[in-house]
Protein backbone atom coordinates (compact mmCIF):
# COMPACT_ATOMS: atom_id res chain seq x y z
CA UNK A 1 0.00 0.00 0.00
CA UNK A 2 1.33 3.37 -1.19
CA UNK A 3 1.77 6.34 1.23
CA UNK A 4 -0.43 8.05 -0.89
CA UNK A 5 -3.39 4.61 -0.81
CA UNK A 6 -3.05 5.16 3.27
CA UNK A 7 -3.85 8.44 3.71
CA UNK A 8 -7.18 8.43 1.17
CA UNK A 9 -8.12 4.89 3.25
CA UNK A 10 -6.99 7.08 6.78
CA UNK A 11 -9.72 9.93 5.30
CA UNK A 12 -12.19 7.69 4.15
CA UNK A 13 -12.38 5.84 7.42
CA UNK A 14 -12.84 8.81 9.47
CA UNK A 15 -15.83 9.69 6.84
CA UNK A 16 -17.28 6.29 7.50
CA UNK A 17 -16.85 6.47 11.51
CA UNK A 18 -18.68 9.98 11.26
CA UNK A 19 -21.46 8.52 9.06
CA UNK A 20 -22.49 5.46 10.56
CA UNK A 21 -23.99 7.37 13.30
CA UNK A 22 -26.70 8.80 10.94
CA UNK A 23 -30.00 6.33 11.34
CA UNK A 24 -32.31 5.76 8.67
CA UNK A 25 -35.04 7.00 11.17
CA UNK A 26 -33.15 10.81 11.61
CA UNK A 27 -32.79 11.20 7.66
CA UNK A 28 -36.67 10.66 7.34
CA UNK A 29 -37.75 12.89 9.93
CA UNK A 30 -35.40 15.56 8.46
CA UNK A 31 -37.09 14.72 5.31
CA UNK A 32 -40.33 15.26 6.64
CA UNK A 33 -39.67 18.17 8.33
CA UNK A 34 -38.57 19.82 4.99
CA UNK A 35 -41.43 19.04 3.19
CA UNK A 36 -44.07 20.22 5.72
CA UNK A 37 -42.39 23.15 5.37
CA UNK A 38 -44.02 26.34 3.11
CA UNK A 39 -40.18 27.38 2.16
CA UNK A 40 -36.85 25.92 3.70
CA UNK A 41 -34.35 28.17 4.46
CA UNK A 42 -30.30 27.23 4.66
CA UNK A 43 -27.60 28.49 6.90
CA UNK A 44 -24.26 27.91 7.33
CA UNK A 45 -20.47 29.80 7.99
CA UNK A 46 -17.73 29.38 6.29
CA UNK A 47 -17.30 25.83 4.50
CA UNK A 48 -20.11 25.08 5.96
CA UNK A 49 -21.77 27.83 3.93
CA UNK A 50 -20.32 25.93 0.44
CA UNK A 51 -22.06 22.97 1.84
CA UNK A 52 -25.42 24.60 2.78
CA UNK A 53 -25.73 25.92 -0.92
CA UNK A 54 -25.01 22.50 -2.40
CA UNK A 55 -28.15 21.20 -0.70
CA UNK A 56 -30.15 24.13 -1.40
CA UNK A 57 -29.19 23.63 -5.38
CA UNK A 58 -30.54 19.91 -5.25
CA UNK A 59 -33.38 21.05 -3.26
CA UNK A 60 -34.86 23.14 -5.96
CA UNK A 61 -33.97 20.93 -8.89
CA UNK A 62 -36.64 18.77 -6.32
CA UNK A 63 -38.80 21.89 -7.06
CA UNK A 64 -39.07 22.74 -3.45
CA UNK A 65 -38.83 26.74 -2.86
CA UNK A 66 -35.73 26.78 -0.69
CA UNK A 67 -33.24 30.18 0.02
CA UNK A 68 -29.88 30.34 1.57
CA UNK A 69 -30.22 32.18 4.64
CA UNK A 70 -28.65 35.83 4.10
CA UNK A 71 -28.55 35.75 0.04
CA UNK A 72 -29.78 38.99 -1.44
CA UNK A 73 -33.01 37.24 -3.09
CA UNK A 74 -33.74 35.62 0.18
CA UNK A 75 -37.75 36.55 1.40
CA UNK A 76 -38.63 36.99 5.26
CA UNK A 77 -38.99 33.82 6.93
CA UNK A 78 -41.95 33.44 8.55
CA UNK A 79 -44.20 31.07 10.32
CA UNK A 80 -44.94 27.71 8.70
CA UNK A 81 -41.13 28.00 7.11
CA UNK A 82 -38.00 25.84 8.61
CA UNK A 83 -34.56 27.15 9.02
CA UNK A 84 -32.10 24.25 8.81
CA UNK A 85 -28.88 25.37 10.43
CA UNK A 86 -25.76 23.64 10.41
CA UNK A 87 -22.85 24.45 12.08
CA UNK A 88 -19.71 22.10 13.27
CA UNK A 89 -19.28 23.30 16.55
CA UNK A 90 -23.22 24.53 16.76
CA UNK A 91 -21.52 27.57 18.23
CA UNK A 92 -21.26 29.13 14.46
CA UNK A 93 -22.42 33.20 15.38
CA UNK A 94 -24.27 33.21 11.91
CA UNK A 95 -26.76 30.32 11.77
CA UNK A 96 -27.00 31.40 15.87
CA UNK A 97 -28.42 34.61 14.58
CA UNK A 98 -30.42 32.97 12.03
CA UNK A 99 -32.10 30.43 14.54
CA UNK A 100 -33.05 33.91 16.92
CA UNK A 101 -34.64 35.89 13.93
CA UNK A 102 -36.75 32.32 12.56
CA UNK A 103 -37.83 31.85 16.37
CA UNK A 104 -38.49 35.20 16.45
CA UNK A 105 -40.60 35.36 13.33
CA UNK A 106 -42.48 31.96 14.25
CA UNK A 107 -40.40 29.58 11.52
CA UNK A 108 -39.85 25.88 12.76
CA UNK A 109 -35.50 25.62 13.36
CA UNK A 110 -34.01 22.09 12.61
CA UNK A 111 -29.67 22.18 13.48
CA UNK A 112 -27.35 19.49 12.05
CA UNK A 113 -24.11 19.77 14.51
CA UNK A 114 -20.91 18.06 15.49
CA UNK A 115 -20.64 18.57 18.73
CA UNK A 116 -23.60 16.85 20.33
CA UNK A 117 -25.30 19.18 23.24
CA UNK A 118 -24.22 22.36 21.05
CA UNK A 119 -25.82 25.72 21.94
CA UNK A 120 -27.56 25.52 18.15
CA UNK A 121 -28.93 21.96 18.75
CA UNK A 122 -30.21 23.07 22.33
CA UNK A 123 -32.15 26.22 20.52
CA UNK A 124 -33.83 23.61 17.64
CA UNK A 125 -36.65 21.81 17.47
CA UNK A 126 -34.96 19.20 16.14
CA UNK A 127 -31.43 18.34 15.88
CA UNK A 128 -28.59 15.11 14.20
CA UNK A 129 -25.23 15.60 15.09
CA UNK A 130 -22.50 14.11 12.62
CA UNK A 131 -20.08 13.67 15.39
CA UNK A 132 -17.19 14.95 13.75
CA UNK A 133 -15.18 16.41 16.32
CA UNK A 134 -15.43 13.15 18.36
CA UNK A 135 -13.28 10.58 16.69
CA UNK A 136 -10.00 10.47 18.16
CA UNK A 137 -7.65 9.69 14.71
CA UNK A 138 -9.75 12.51 12.47
CA UNK A 139 -6.52 13.38 9.26
CA UNK A 140 -9.10 15.93 8.25
CA UNK A 141 -7.72 19.77 9.34
CA UNK A 142 -10.11 21.91 11.13
CA UNK A 143 -13.92 21.25 10.46
CA UNK A 144 -13.19 19.70 6.98
CA UNK A 145 -14.40 16.11 8.33
CA UNK A 146 -17.64 17.77 9.29
CA UNK A 147 -17.81 19.49 6.30
CA UNK A 148 -17.35 16.59 4.04
CA UNK A 149 -19.93 14.68 6.13
CA UNK A 150 -22.62 17.06 5.90
CA UNK A 151 -22.08 17.02 2.05
CA UNK A 152 -22.95 13.31 1.93
CA UNK A 153 -24.93 13.51 4.53
CA UNK A 154 -27.25 15.82 2.28
CA UNK A 155 -26.89 13.60 -0.68
CA UNK A 156 -28.50 10.80 1.76
CA UNK A 157 -30.97 13.53 2.69
CA UNK A 158 -31.88 14.30 -1.15
CA UNK A 159 -32.09 10.91 -1.98
CA UNK A 160 -34.77 10.50 0.80
CA UNK A 161 -36.93 13.28 -0.06
CA UNK A 162 -36.56 12.08 -3.75
CA UNK A 163 -37.93 9.00 -3.15
CA UNK A 164 -40.98 10.05 -0.97
CA UNK A 165 -41.76 12.33 -3.61
CA UNK A 166 -41.32 9.93 -6.51
CA UNK A 167 -38.79 12.14 -8.15
CA UNK A 168 -36.66 10.89 -10.88
CA UNK A 169 -33.33 11.87 -12.40
CA UNK A 170 -34.66 12.95 -15.46
CA UNK A 171 -36.85 14.91 -13.27
CA UNK A 172 -33.63 16.89 -11.46
CA UNK A 173 -32.42 17.16 -15.03
CA UNK A 174 -35.03 19.18 -15.99
CA UNK A 175 -34.76 21.98 -13.58
CA UNK A 176 -31.11 22.09 -13.75
CA UNK A 177 -29.41 25.36 -13.79
CA UNK A 178 -29.03 26.41 -17.85
CA UNK A 179 -27.93 29.61 -17.33
CA UNK A 180 -24.56 28.64 -16.38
Amino acid sequence: MTQNTQLLAQHLEAIRGCLEQVTRQGVKELASRILDASHIYLSGAGRTQLMVKALAMRLAQIGLAVHVAGDSTSPAIIEGDLLVAASGTGGSRTPLRHLQVAREAGARVVAIIGISGSTLAGQADWSTCLPAFDLDDNPFPLGGLFEISLLLYFDLLVGEIRHQLWISEQDLERRHANLE
